[in-house]
């Protein structure tokens, strides 16, 4: 009786312990969202201070936690600033953002995820969220605001430039120097060609994440400057999805009947448990930012399905396929001496005239038998078709990416992808900087350009291969993680370009043009309706290239403590070009040629505080010859060859890149700050030889600069954000000729510059074989400007919100002999949205106006970035106001565009 009392009291003392225990305990819960957001933060992580008890936000953003009485919540989201609050049983918690993403993994910088804190280089991410406000056309609109990048984006969604840290422009065409990745891979197998022409932002796109310098090791030989990596979006746990239409407004007098729009739709979410789709894409028919008389039209679709098979072993199959046409904005009439359009021309006008579209073109051409050329046609080419089409990609590409858990610190990554497309260049475009003058052998007036209408059409067949061993593992005090892999590309690439001549008068309201003398008309100018004659063109272009490349890579990343991070890396790559060529006078040409190099970088970080660290690391790279340096140039009349650099094989360019850098996080500021020196020797630059460009080394170039970015993200007015960033960059040439061309005038060759007259600060050397060049030693590069600006400020409450940003471009001239320096650069977007709930998802208009100003500013000049075209007609008429030097081929940058946009995110 007496142990049957015992072990009662003992089950009530027990029982009054833990009903005691849990009443000393409290159960908080809430819901997590971003301060500007209806809908709930899925992955916050909610912790008890100073414990290990947590939980994680569901889907909805909700959570439930039981803590202790009296408990502070630790609440903490990638890219928001972490909050501290006291737990309570009903609680409602906005993050706001964290506006340098200190804590933000990235992917890019070393090719596993790391915080961006802990980064050896600069790198910057657009976030969604910025994506969402800036609705950028195209890849190098959405960049534009980063430090250290300069874009040109005047071809609106297509053929966008991206220069960063004071590099020079490569080849004139490509991202040569830049590597334009989607998902870790190139979107083209060659540098050589337009980077984007196959891949426009979608509603896919989850961030781009911008690496300036350092990447060279991890992506190859066309990272020496950087790289952009547009990262594709996974599926949620549960079925989400936006819908967007996009209006317009009509910049164009004359214009096809209809609105012009553009639709964006994404879905993603579930299949199974272990299984995640992501589908979506866009189309656009828009008449555009100038009258190039048809429309942009077409778009593209995208799609992705995760297998997430556990122990971090996943499969990403995907695909795309892309239809569009997007017109290729070029030059109109330019005031050299005030660069303002001509009186009678905006800045959404262009050359193309309706009767221009009434003309055939018949091709004269002997024919040509080999491997490449079947029997093209060579009857006629519609002047129609080829304004219609613009630039125009027509294809498809599928990859699969594996990761898997081999156990014991091992894992593998295999990346495969191949892809199709049929493309094509065509647009109407002047022939030269300066209007012709007068000529008496063809009777045509002055102020009247010679133009050409180029139809060029292709046929590309990528494919990409990419393998990573990596392994952790400790060694002593250290802790590695290792990398090894092998990276293989082909670029099978057929172009074909046919061109035909014609002058065009440069009066807009009275646009009158005609065939060009030599294709059989002479004398005086005529309407085009008027013209009976069916223009003769030539196929000027029909060749193939084989761009193999294969690499093999390496690299390090070790862990110091808990505050240090080296990182070391080495890459070597091989490239085998097999190319055939031939114009309209020779047999086939063909022409082997291999070429190799390596890059190597080390780079550290030291972490000085919890939001702060320094870093410093030095990158050797280079830029190999791609087939855009081997051209086939007739001299004259059945005379070619492959033109190279003068010894017959150009030579590397060789790059080194030395950056120091800070980055911090204190209170509401964010800083990033960092101090750049690079040289390229060897350098490539473009030439034009008969209108075709040569590529050959020169000399050398250096830039040297800083950046210094900050944000701010304010805790008074909640919502409110801002970010300010400069960089200063000196790109100069040093020990750099560019030749002097020569023009036969009585059966002698005379230079096309005087060297015994006004050269404008620049020095001309004769050579001992009685030749001249300019010598450019300390002249700034062309295009390349020396000081960049950005400012954005947004403001985002709970259903309304507006932002704006300002891009400012300074110091920058047209010309490499620096004769002609650009106005100064100046775009304002602006931009405000609504948004309310709508169902169970949620409603939005955003209204934003790009380029508010309406700048008409001249933003470049056709042809003259690398030779001495701006020096020879200086010496003509000295203040490029009278004559024919009065107007220059210019291309302005884009008008002023109003956009107006419904979404509903689902």
């Amino acid at each position: 009786m007496k142990k049957s009392l015992q072990f009662k009291n003992l089950l009530t003392a027990i029982f009054v312990f833990f009903a005691s225990a849990m009443m000393a305990q409290t159960v908080a819960n809430g819901i997590v969202s971003a301060e500007n957001d209806l809908q709930g933060l899925v992955g916050a992580t909610i912790l008890e201070k100073g414990t290990n008890n947590g939980v994680v936000s569901d889907d909805d953003g909700k959570f439930t936690i039981t803590v202790a009485p009296g408990a502070t919540l630790v609440i903490s989201y990638v890219g928001s600033v972490t909050e501290e609050i006291l737990a309570a049983a009903d609680m409602t918690v906005k993050l706001r953002t964290d506006g340098n993403f200190l804590s933000e993994q990235v992917v890019t910088a070393s090719r596993q995820p790391v915080r961006k804190l802990e980064t050896t280089v600069a790198i910057d991410i657009i976030s969604n969220k910025q994506l969402e406000i800036s609705r950028p056309e195209g890849i190098a609109e959405a960049v534009r605001n980063v430090p250290g990048v300069f874009v040109s984006n005047v071809q609106g969604r297509f053929r966008g430039t991206v220069y960063i840290r004071g590099f020079p422009d490569g080849s004139g065409n490509g991202l040569v120097y830049t590597s334009l990745l989607l998902d870790g891979l190139p979107t083209l197998a060659t540098p050589a060609r337009p980077a984007d022409f196959s891949f426009g932002m979608d509603l896919n796109v989850d961030r781009v994440e911008v690496v300036r310098g350092g990447a060279a090791t991890l992506f190859g030989r066309a990272s020496a400057a950087g790289v952009i990596n547009t990262i594709t979006k996974m599926g949620g746990t549960t079925h989400k999805g936006e819908a967007r239409v996009t209006y317009y407004n009509s910049n164009i007098d004359r214009r096809s009947a209809g609105l012009d729009y553009k639709v964006d739709l994404n879905l993603n979410g579930p299949l199974s448990k272990n299984v995640r789709y992501n589908v979506g894409g866009y189309y656009v028919y828009d008449n555009g930012f100038r009258d190039l008389g048809y429309p942009d039209k077409g778009g593209q679709i995208r799609s992705n399905v995760d297998f997430m098979l556990g122990k971090g072993n996943n499969i990403r199959v995907y695909g795309m396929y892309s239809d569009i046409a997007i017109q290729n904005m070029i030059d109109i009439p330019y005031d050299a001496a005030t660069l303002k359009p001509k009186s009678d021309w905006k800045i959404t006008d262009s050359h193309y005239t309706p009767a221009l579209d009434a003309l055939s073109i018949r091709v004269v051409d002997q024919q040509v038998t080999g491997k490449i050329l079947a029997p093209y046609d060579t009857t006629f080419r519609s002047v129609k078709k080829a304004n219609e089409e613009g630039n125009y990609a027509r294809g498809f590409h599928t990859g699969v990416k594996m990761d898997f858990d081999l156990g014991n610190g091992w894992s593998v990554t295999e990346h495969l992808r191949i892809q199709n497309f049929k493309e094509g260049t065509k647009f109407n475009l002047g022939s030269g900087t300066f209007y012709n003058p007068k000529t008496p052998a063809f009777g045509v007036r002055s102020k009247f350009d010679l133009r050409f209408i180029i139809d060029g059409d292709g046929r590309s067949d990528n494919i990409f291969n990419e393998f990573r061993l990596n392994k952790k593992f400790e060694l002593g005090k250290t802790s590695h993680n290792f990398s090894a892999g092998t990276y293989y590309s082909r670029e099978d690439y057929t172009p074909k370009t046919f061109s035909w001549t014609f002058w065009s008068s440069a009066n807009k309201d009275s646009l009158r043009v005609g065939p060009a003398p030599f294709s059989g008309a002479q004398g005086d100018f005529v309407p085009l309706s008027d013209t009976t004659k069916t223009l003769i063109g030539g196929r000027s272009r029909i060749e193939h290239y084989l761009e193999d490349v294969t690499a093999f890579f390496a690299g390090d990343e070790i862990k110091i403590g808990d505050k240090t991070t080296v990182n070391l890396g080495i890459r070597y790559d091989r490239i085998d070009l097999k190319l055939e060529g031939f114009n309209s006078l020779t047999t086939v040409l063909r022409r082997d040629t291999s070429l190799s190099d390596y890059s190597a970088s080390a780079g550290i970080n030291h972490i000085l505080t919890e939001r702060s660290a320094v870093y410093l690391n030095y990158t050797r790279a280079f830029r190999m010859p791609d087939y855009s340096a081997f051209t086939v140039i007739a001299y004259s009349p059945g005379t070619t060859r492959f033109t190279t650099a003068p010894d017959g094989i150009p030579k590397n360019e060789i790059i080194n890149n030395f950056e120091l850098g800070y980055r911090s996080g204190f209170g509401e500021l964010g800083l990033d700050a960092a101090a750049f020196y690079t040289t390229i020797d060897n350098r490539l630059a473009v030439f034009y030889e008969n209108g075709i460009g040569v590529s050959r080394p020169q000399g050398q170039n250096s830039v040297k600069g800083f950046e210094l970015g900050l944000s701010y993200v304010s805790s008074a007015i909640r919502g409110l954000s801002a970010r300010v960033n400069m960089t200063y960059q000196n790109s100069i040439y040093e020990n750099f000729i560019l030749p002097i061309p020569t023009t036969r005038i009585n059966g002698a060759r005379v230079p096309d510059v005087d060297p015994k007259k006004e050269v404008y600060g620049n020095t001309v050397v004769m050579n001992s074989d009685s030749t001249y060049y300019v010598d450019l030693k300390g002249k700034q590069l062309p295009f390349v400007p020396g000081l960049i600006g950005n400012l954005i400020v947004n403001y985002d409450a709970a259903h309304f919100g507006v932002n704006a940003n300002w891009n400012l471009l300074a110091n920058r001239y047209f010309d490499a002999t620096n004769i002609v320096k650009a106005p100064i650069y100046n775009t304002i977007n602006m931009g405000a949205y609504g948004k309310f709930k709508l169902g169970k998802g949620e409603g939005r208009i955003d209204f934003l106006v790009k380029n508010l100003i309406n700048s008409d500013d001249v933003f470049s000049f056709l042809y003259v970035s690398d030779n001495v075209t701006i020096l020879k007609q200086k010496q003509i008429n000295p203040d490029l106001s009278s004559g024919v030097a009065g107007f220059v081929s210019g291309i302005p940058q884009l008008p002023r565009r109003f956009l107006v946009t419904l979404s509903y995110k689902f």
